[in-house]
């Protein structure tokens, strides 16, 4: 189900990318501008007990960069969230179409909901969400 390539064509504000993800230096709000105004791929390669998932952000012609992240189901692992801090994660699938999971304080969902691939961040009662359209090849 969640095999594929999806690119960003959604993402709530910067502001509230920061408030849920409680960033108030200025350089590393500069550095989530910078990927919230990348065009962004993400690709999803899904196996029984996992998934990778590559991000490919693209700031123009000569200018990119990537990272990748494996997430093993129903396992205890440590990771850098968003926030740069690093913590406890876990993940799980909640359905056909949704994976969700726990990184520190953050809640974290994917759901694929038809083409769409909706990338949830969640912190108290405050979140973040980006949609992709899945790419057809």
């Amino acid at each position: 189900m969640f095999n594929g390539q999806w690119k960003r064509t959604h993402a709530d504000t910067l502001e509230q990318l920061c408030f849920v993800l409680e960033i108030k230096e200025n350089d590393k709000i500069a550095e989530l501008e910078m990927l919230l105004n990348a065009n962004l791929s993400t690709i999803i390669d899904e196996e029984d007990d996992q998934i990778t998932v590559f991000h490919r952000f693209v700031f123009d012609l000569d200018n990119e960069t990537e990272d990748s992240r494996v997430i093993k189901f129903n396992q205890l692992d440590t990771c850098t969230a968003m926030n740069g801090e690093k913590v406890q994660s876990s993940y799980h699938r909640s359905g056909i179409a949704s994976i969700e999971g726990h990184e520190g304080d953050f809640s974290i969902t994917y759901r694929i909901d038809g083409s769409r691939l909706i990338q949830t961040i969640k912190r108290g009662h405050h979140q973040f969400r980006q949609i992709s359209e899945e790419i057809f090849y």
